[in-house]
C-alpha cells in the first residue's frame, strides 16, 4: 500500500501554488507555481478569466503528482485569496471574468453603503472596521447597477475558493473567513440589511462551513482532468493569511505571523470571544475556537 499524501491548493493573486506533503510527517513532496497576469481593461480595475484558475489548478496537480509518483493522495484543502468573486450561470458556468479583490472600481459603491449601514455597523457585522472598495459587496452593487445583462443571468455568486471547490466536487461550500470578506457575513451569521442595501438575494450566495469540514467528494470529472483517484475528499480550508498562520505554527493566543506576497500582512492570534479592534479587521481564525486581527 502506497503511503498517504495530504494536496494543498493556495488560489493566490498571481499564481496558483499546488503543494504535496507526506501524511506522515508533513514532509513537502513536491510544488508546482503556475504564473498568470490580471487583466486591467480600465484604470483602477482587476479582473481575471475564470478558467484560468481552473486551469492553473489542474496543471499545478499534475505537476505535483509527478514528482512524487510513490505516494497515495489521502485528501485535498484549499487556501485562497478573499473578495475575490466569480458569476455563475444556471450551469455553473463563468458568465464574466472574475471580479479580483485589488480592484478599486466600486469606491463610490463602497462610500454608500457605509452610509446607509454606518461604520459601527459594518464593524458589529462583518468584523472589518470600514467599507472599503475591496470587498466583494460594493463590487456586486456596481455590477448589477453598470452589467445588467449579466447580472440578469447571475444564477449563483461564488467566492474563488467556492468556485474552485465547486469544479472539484459539484458542491457551493465556502469558509467563514473568505464568506466575511463579502461584506455580508460575519459572526452574526448573515447580515441581511446589507444584502438589502447592496441589492443582492441571499440566494445568490453558497452555504458556510467551517475550516476543516468537507465540501464533498471529486467527481470523476474533475479527477481525470487533474490525474487522481474519484472520491477524494475535498476539505474546507480558508483565507491564505490564515492558512499561513496555520503553517508557521501561529495556532496559539499571543503569537503573530507575518507574509509577504502581492500583499504584506501581520495575523495576530486572539483567545475566543476577543471583541474586534476598531482599527484591524478581525474574525473566526482557521483554528477552531480561535480569533484573529489583521493588518495588510
Amino acid at each position: 500500500m502506497p503511503p498517504d499524501a495530504l494536496l494543498g491548493i493556495d488560489l493566490g493573486t498571481t499564481a496558483v501554488k499546488v503543494g504535496l506533503f507526506s501524511a506522515e510527517d508533513g514532509r513537502m513532496l513536491g510544488l508546482s507555481t503556475q504564473e498568470y497576469a490580471l487583466a486591467s481593461p480600465h484604470d483602477g480595475w482587476a479582473e481575471m478569466d475564470a478558467e484560468t484558475y481552473w486551469r492553473a489548478v489542474a496543471a499545478g496537480v499534475r505537476d505535483v503528482r509527478g514528482q512524487s509518483p510513490a505516494y497515495r493522495v489521502a485528501s485535498i484543502g484549499l487556501s485562497s485569496q478573499g473578495q475575490t468573486f466569480v458569476l455563475l450561470d444556471k450551469a455553473g458556468r463563468p458568465i464574466r471574468p472574475a471580479v479580483v479583490w485589488l480592484d478599486l472600481r466600486a469606491q463610490a459603491e463602497a462610500d454608500e453603503l457605509l452610509r446607509k449601514l454606518g461604520p459601527e455597523a459594518w464593524r458589529t457585522h462583518t468584523g472589518y472596521p470600514f467599507c472599503q472598495a475591496i470587498s466583494s459587496a460594493p463590487k456586486l452593487m456596481w455590477l448589477a447597477r453598470r452589467e445588467p445583462e449579466s447580472w440578469r443571468r447571475t444564477h449563483h455568486i461564488a467566492m474563488l475558493p467556492e468556485f474552485i471547490g465547486y469544479r472539484l466536487t459539484g458542491q457551493c461550500v465556502c469558509d467563514p473567513a473568505d464568506m466575511e470578506s463579502t461584506g455580508f457575513y460575519g459572526d452574526l451569521g448573515w447580515w441581511d440589511e446589507a444584502l438589502k442595501a447592496a441589492g443582492v438575494p441571499k440566494e445568490l450566495l453558497g452555504g458556510v462551513k467551517n475550516s476543516g469540514e468537507r465540501i464533498g467528494a471529486l467527481t470523476a470529472t474533475a479527477a481525470k482532468e487533474l490525474s487522481l483517484e474519484p472520491g477524494l475528499p475535498v476539505g474546507v480550508g480558508s483565507n491564505d493569511q490564515l492558512t499561513g498562520a496555520v503553517g508557521v505554527g501561529n495556532v496559539r493566543p499571543g503569537l503573530m505571523s507575518g507574509a509577504v506576497g502581492t500583499a504584506m500582512a501581520i495575523v495576530a492570534t486572539l483567545p475566543a470571544g476577543a471583541p474586534s479592534g476598531r482599527n484591524l479587521p478581525a474574525g473566526n481564525h482557521a483554528t477552531p475556537g480561535l480569533r484573529y486581527a489583521l493588518t495588510f
